[in-house]
């Protein structure tokens, strides 16, 4: 007499698959998989130019510099206003910088369909807000000052 035949405990090896029907195609009815939900495919998003995270960064940076640069050189010189007409160079060029890779990141996103335009844009405004605050705010007070002096 012999023994029926086990079913094996273990899932069968790939290469079984290809040779012999496995437990599955051999008995439909009682080991049958539902189907699952559909997955779609992972899809990446198009990645994101750098140079547009670094002219919104540097741009916000030479706004925050020359403030901070001002405020500093103010209360140093116990409140003179001719002190405060001092000309900082560090945030003109940090602007200059934050503009520079604004323009150079809108081309690159132009030319490869990356993200990131907003970021390069908001970084232009920003940088070119600061160019305009860090030479047209020293330029003013020195015209006022000139007026002053010539009036009294």
């Amino acid at each position: 007499m012999t023994r029926p035949q086990q079913p094996s405990r273990f899932p069968p090896r790939a290469s079984q698959y290809r040779e012999r029907p496995t437990q599955y195609q051999q008995h439909p009815g009682r080991y049958q998989r539902q189907p699952g939900p559909v997955r779609q495919p992972w899809q990446k998003h198009p990645k994101t130019n750098v140079l547009s995270i670094v002219s919104l960064v540097v741009s916000i940076v030479a706004v925050v510099s020359f403030f901070a640069a001002s405020i500093v050189e103010f209360f140093s010189s116990e409140g003179s206003v001719s002190s405060f007409v001092y000309f900082h160079p560090i945030p003109l060029v940090v602007a200059i910088a934050g503009t520079g890779c604004g323009h150079i990141a809108l081309d690159q996103i132009k030319r490869t369909g990356e993200q990131g335009h907003q970021m390069a844009f908001g970084g232009l405004v920003i940088g070119y807000i600061a160019l305009g605050v860090n030479l047209l705010i020293p330029a003013l007070m020195i015209v006022g000052i000139l007026i002053a002096m010539a009036a009294g």
